[in-house]
């Protein structure tokens, strides 16, 4: 009998459909087998997360959204007792270093700003990739 990988879950969080879909591809094309999830806010993710069966291996976080910003979603994970090991990525467009700070403290396990090129996108991902799934992935 073949073993089957462990297909990981990545879900993304950002209210830009255009970098939901430059972020699919890049997690597509570093981790071709994930199943991918996007969401245009918190309360859709948040909503996702407690009517369905199992955990997501990893988040990519948005900072900046209008219906649940990061920060309101970064506290809600990290305070639930069946979240808060779940790996969450901040990937956003502010290059400030309060908001690293802030995000931190949350909860955040890593924090990145938003690249303008494909190339630095999937090194981004890469680098999630080795800190934050397992080698089976």
């Amino acid at each position: 009998m073949l073993q089957q990988k462990n297909l990981p879950t990545i879900l993304i969080v950002d209210d830009d459909k255009d970098d939901q879909f430059f972020i699919t591809r890049a997690i597509k094309d570093v981790i071709p087998h994930a199943e991918v999830r996007s969401f245009f806010d918190g309360t859709e993710v948040m909503d996702y997360l407690y009517n369905r069966d199992g955990m997501p291996d990893l988040i990519f976080l948005d900072l900046n959204m209008n219906k649940m910003n990061g920060r309101s979603t970064i506290t809600l994970l990290k305070q639930d007792e069946f979240f808060f090991k779940i790996p969450v990525v901040i990937l956003t467009t502010s290059t400030s270093t309060n908001d690293r700070a802030e995000l931190t403290g949350l909860g955040a396990d890593d924090f990145y700003t938003k690249p303008v090129g494909d190339t630095e996108l999937k090194k981004i991902v890469e680098k999630v990739k080795r800190k934050w799934l397992s080698e089976e992935t």
